[in-house]
């Protein structure tokens, strides 16, 4: 943001952009919900596993950090390495086997390696 901005605008514009990721995440959980098919979901969601709409989510869904990982370290590279705003999600009938989160040079945000096992489509 422009130097300019008031606090008041920071936290106005701070606001609007969770609600409008919450509302995405109301979408999308809907979405989910109606598929017949096993899902899988990834991406940089700019909020943390406390947020409404990771909570949201991950109520119908596996956290493949949680199942697999092996660390306890942030998918966001800035301000430490500790902050986790990058998820991949996936549905019950996926064996989450390996998560890993890699160091990239060429971003602010680890990569993120999954490996999952769908026995069979119910």
């Amino acid at each position: 943001m422009n130097e300019s901005y008031s606090m008041k605008d920071r936290f106005q514009a701070m606001r609007h952009h969770t609600v409008q990721r919450n509302r995405q995440a109301d979408l999308l959980t809907k979405a989910i919900a109606e598929s017949p098919y096993p899902v899988i979901v990834c991406g940089d969601f700019n909020d943390t596993p406390a947020s409404y709409a990771y909570r949201k989510i991950s109520r119908l869904l596996q956290d493949c950090f949680l199942q697999a990982g092996q660390t306890w370290s942030g998918s966001y590279q800035c301000w430490g390495g500790f902050l986790r705003i990058d998820y991949t999600f996936c549905s019950p009938a996926f064996q989450v086997n390996r998560y890993l989160l890699i160091s990239n040079p060429w971003s602010d945000h680890k990569q993120q390696h999954c490996v999952l096992y769908l026995d069979k489509c119910s």
